[in-house]
């Protein structure tokens, strides 16, 4: 289920042990031949594939679309927030979703520049809110090795701009 297709009251509806999902993503330069929306495409295919396939077993929120990505602002067309930034807004959403008491929480990652303060959100949201289970999962670290087995390129294709982002 979408977090913002639902109404007051089917969310209100919604046992509070359903895992709720908050993707976040990166608007970024991905080489020459992919859009800026590459990170943003990825984790919402996912979601929607997950919105498919388990509709009533997973609440996902609206994408962070905007990531750490400082890293790149060398390339027309990145839009990045600083990390503390990222980690406020995430905080917040997060904190919304457990005020109304869901309790298992996953940020979904598409983006390398998200990692390092993705895991720090979740040691510092689960230390402030200790009735929360809280999870960071990557979309490359998932099925790293169902990738291995599928790379074509060599170390490196499920890298940035690589073959996998570009298939």
């Amino acid at each position: 289920m979408n977090w913002d297709h639902l109404t007051r009251p089917e969310i209100d509806a919604l046992d509070r042990n359903i895992p709720v999902i908050l993707p976040v993503a990166a608007i970024e330069q991905h080489g020459l031949h992919l859009p800026l929306a590459t990170d943003r495409m990825i984790v919402e295919y996912f979601c929607h594939k997950l919105n498919e396939d388990i509709p009533d077993k997973v609440l996902i929120l609206p994408v962070m679309s905007v990531g750490c990505s400082e890293h790149h602002m060398d390339f027309p067309g990145t839009l990045t927030l600083q990390h503390d930034t990222f980690q406020q807004q995430a905080e917040d959403i997060l904190g919304s979703v457990a005020a109304l008491g869901f309790k298992n929480l996953l940020i979904y990652n598409s983006h390398g520049g998200n990692l390092a303060i993705s895991q720090v959100i979740v040691e510092h949201f689960g230390h402030r809110h200790p009735e929360c289970r809280i999870a960071l999962a990557t979309w490359w670290k998932i099925v790293a090795d169902a990738l291995f087995e599928l790379n074509e390129t060599g170390e490196g294709g499920v890298g940035h701009a690589g073959e996998f982002e570009t298939s």
